[in-house]
This record gives C-alpha cells, sequence and structure tokens, in this order.
C-alpha cells in the first residue's frame, strides 16, 4: 500500500477522490492549477462534485508561460472545460522578458509566483496540483541519481508551504500522488472528456523524460515499479522528520537563537561530527540558498572555523569565539570595498519585497525607495562587535537617499532564517516581468 493506503492500482472515481480530500483536509476554498494535461484534468473533474456540494470553493487557474505556440489555445480549452464543469477559470500569464538559460527553472518559479498570488487574491488558503504516483517515482529516482538523502529521497510532500515573495503562506496540497497516470486517463475515458497531450512530455532533452523512459523499461520487466518507488519516498519523509526532530532537540540543547540581524548563534565553541547535518541546516537558513549544502561540506568547513576561527560555506560565514555564529557572508553580498556588489533593489511606496530570500523588508512611506546590504553602515549600527558581520549583510532601506530603515533598528525588515529552519516555506521570487516597475506587492 502506499502513504494514503489508497495503493496505485485500481479505478479512480469521485468517492475515492472525495476520501483523500476528506483525508488531505483540504479548506473551504482552494485554487486548482490546471495545464489541460491528463492529470489536471482529471483532477478538475475529480473535485468539481466537491464545488458543487458546497464542500470546497473551488477556482481554476491555467498558467500561460508563452514559452509554446499554442499555449494560449491550450488555457482557453481548460477555461471552456472549468465553465461546463460550473466552475470559474483564469489565466495568469508569464509576460515579458524569458530567461536564455535555466529557462525551466524560471518558468517554475514564475508558475508558482502566479498561482500564490491568485490565490491570495480569491482568499484561498490552499493551491492544490495534479502530480501523480508517476511524478513522484521519477523524482525520487532523479534525486538518487544525485546522491540524495532521506530530504531528497522523499521527494514531494503532499502538503507543503509555499508564498508569493513576501505574502502569507499557503499550503500547496498535491492529492494524486498515490494515483497512477493510467488510472486518471482511463478515468478521463470513461467520462468522455479529452485532454491536451503536452509534446514537451515526450521530448528526450528533458531529465524527467528520460527517467520515465528507463521507469517504463524496468517496470515492464519487473526489476522495480512505481508503487514501490512511492513507498520508498514516504519512508524517507519520516525518516527525514525524525532526523529534523532529533536536530532540533540538539539546537535547543545547545542553546541556539536566531538574531533580528538574519543569523544564529550556538552557546558552545565545539560541536561533534554528528553535529554536521545541524551546522548544514543552519547555513541554508541564514544563507538564503536554495538548495542546502551537504552534511560533509558543513563538517569540513565547521573544522576549518574551529581552527581558523571563520569560515565559509554556501553564502555563509561561521564565526568561532565564545559560541558558534553563523550569518550571512557579507563578502557574497558586497564588494571587497564595502560597496553593493549586486546593486539597490527598488521598493514601491508603501510596498514590502522578499529581500535575498532572507528578509521581507516592508517601506511604509508614500515614497519609492531602495533595498540593499547596509554594508559599512554598520559600524555606526552594530551595538556590539560581534554583530557587525551579520548587520553588514542585513537590509537597509533608502529613502530619497536617506537610510530610513535597517534590520535589527526597526520593525521594516523581518528576518526569515527562523523560519526556513524551523517551518521551510517555499517563497517564489518577484520578477520584473509579473511585478510592478516599482518593485515589491502593496501592503494590505
Amino acid at each position: 500500500m502506499t502513504e494514503s493506503g489508497l495503493g496505485a492500482g485500481g479505478p479512480i472515481d469521485e468517492a475515492t477522490f472525495r476520501r483523500i480530500w476528506d483525508q488531505i483536509k483540504a479548506p473551504a476554498r482552494v485554487l486548482l492549477a490546471v495545464s489541460g494535461g491528463s492529470d489536471s484534468m482529471a483532477l478538475m473533474r475529480l473535485a468539481a462534485p466537491l464545488h458543487r456540494s458546497g464542500r470546497s470553493r473551488i477556482d481554476i487557474a491555467t498558467v500561460d508561460h508563452g514559452l509554446r505556440a499554442g499555449a494560449r489555445e491550450e488555457a482557453a480549452f481548460v477555461g471552456r472545460a472549468a465553465g461546463e464543469l460550473g466552475l470559474r477559470h483564469d489565466i495568469l500569464e508569464w509576460t515579458g522578458r524569458k530567461p536564455k538559460a535555466g529557462v525551466q527553472e524560471a518558468a517554475r518559479e514564475a508558475r508558482y509566483f502566479l498561482l500564490a498570488e491568485r490565490a491570495l487574491r480569491l482568499d484561498a488558503e490552499a493551491i492544490i496540483t495534479a502530480h501523480t504516483a508517476d511524478d513522484q517515482a521519477e523524482t525520487v529516482l532523479m534525486r538518487a541519481a544525485r546522491g540524495s538523502g532521506p530530504r531528497g529521497l522523499g521527494a514531494m510532500s503532499p502538503d507543503t508551504l509555499v508564498a508569493a515573495g513576501p505574502s502569507a503562506p499557503l499550503r500547496l496540497l498535491r492529492p494524486l500522488l498515490d494515483v497512477r497516470r493510467q488510472r486518471l486517463i482511463e478515468y478521463l475515458e470513461r467520462a468522455g472528456a479529452s485532454f491536451i497531450d503536452d509534446p514537451s512530455n515526450r521530448d528526450p532533452s528533458f531529465e524527467r523524460v528520460r527517467v520515465r523512459s528507463v521507469l517504463g523499461r524496468l517496470e515492464r520487466e519487473n526489476v522495480l515499479s512505481v508503487d514501490a518507488l512511492v513507498m520508498t519516498a514516504a519512508e524517507m519523509r519520516a525518516a527525514a522528520g525524525r532526523l529534523t526532530a532529533c536536530e532540533n532537540d540538539r539546537f535547543a540543547a545547545l542553546e541556539g537563537a536566531f538574531d533580528a540581524f538574519g543569523g544564529v548563534a550556538l552557546r558552545t565553541e565545539t560541536v561533534s561530527e554528528d553535529d554536521a547535518p545541524l551546522i548544514a541546516r543552519l547555513v541554508a537558513a541564514v544563507s538564503g540558498a536554495k538548495r542546502r549544502t551537504t552534511d560533509s561540506a558543513a563538517l569540513a568547513t565547521l573544522q576549518s572555523a574551529q581552527r581558523q576561527g571563520r569560515s565559509t560555506l554556501g553564502g555563509a560565514l561561521i564565526r568561532i569565539d565564545d559560541a558558534i555564529r553563523i550569518c550571512r557572508e557579507p563578502a557574497s553580498l558586497l564588494g571587497r570595498s564595502g560597496a553593493a556588489a549586486s546593486g539597490p533593489h527598488p521598493i514601491g511606496a508603501r510596498a514590502c519585497i522578499l529581500w535575498d530570500r532572507r528578509f521581507i523588508v516592508r517601506n511604509d512611506m508614500d515614497a519609492e525607495g531602495v533595498v540593499r546590504p547596509l554594508g559599512q553602515e554598520a559600524r555606526k549600527l552594530a551595538a556590539a562587535v560581534e554583530d557587525e558581520p551579520a548587520l553588514m549583510a542585513a537590509p537597509g532601506l533608502w529613502v530619497r537617499g536617506r537610510l530610513v530603515a535597517a534590520a535589527g533598528a526597526s520593525d521594516a525588515a523581518t528576518p526569515l532564517a527562523e523560519e526556513r529552519f524551523f517551518r521551510p516555506v517555499n517563497r517564489f521570487e518577484q520578477s520584473d516581468t509579473f511585478v510592478n516597475a516599482a518593485g515589491g506587492a502593496a501592503l494590505p
């Protein structure tokens, strides 16, 4: 049996899906992401009775990435199908410039930002996607190929948190992770419903397509099954949860504390090699990194810091004096002269932005401003010399050329390191292709 206890075999119908819906505790208002493919079209059709019965208020959104001819027509196809089911539908557009490299990652960032932003406007409490057992199994194999540990092999969580930049977190639910794609296609065929066959799903230039082909061959030869890989993912998530609990206990035992500058301190001068996973988590939390460093790299960096007093890893600076202090590495944001290397980030009047994936910065003034690292200003603001490195890499808000707010000195800058450590929220960043030119989301 799979994680939900439903198994990946056998037909699926509205009654089965309602049990899944109740099991995931879907909230009263949700936004379904529907592309037009078999998985998401089946999700929409399965969920429609829940909307009609009043169990949940369900809205539909399709993201047009503007990357493929016919995408707009496909989005309109979803809209017509949603209307026939009595569901409201919106097309969300990723407009403007597209990167020449890493376009798939950028498209994913844009997609979830747009979905989360739309969900907030609708007062929806969750976004629901149609990832299937097949997607989960492919993800496990892709992570295994990279040498991932329990956290990576846990693949996709059925219930996690996302946000549009600085906005409030929403649940991201994946109710079909135990359901095979073929079951969904058969459900659509029984209903006489059509769907779109995306040609990119057959393009071998994509890693997932190649993995899908290999997995299909392994299944046909009875070597490995999707069901087994889905169960592996569930076991790995459970193991990762136990590891996280142990690390949290160790953090408390070391009197760990996060500060207002986005850093963290452990009240000890020495830790053992068993603490490497904790250090790796803390580095990811304070650096704003999208991906966590390896435990072995964390251990090597910690040992180097114990010998030399300081060392760097993954955009973080580790210092050891009377405590172990970890903060954002100033040099990764500043030039060696102290000038901002990446340039100021614009922020609109009465707006807020996600800055460096580490802070939510608010501009409560009626004039536009810029946010940049405090740099040398930190020397004027630091109450203690040990705070200076963290403060140099913390944000300041300048309006009309004057510093009006700084991390630790006002509530204009909210550090996210503690959130990233204890309650990870996948905050998808704003892009100038789909936010206002001044920058930032409007304050409520």
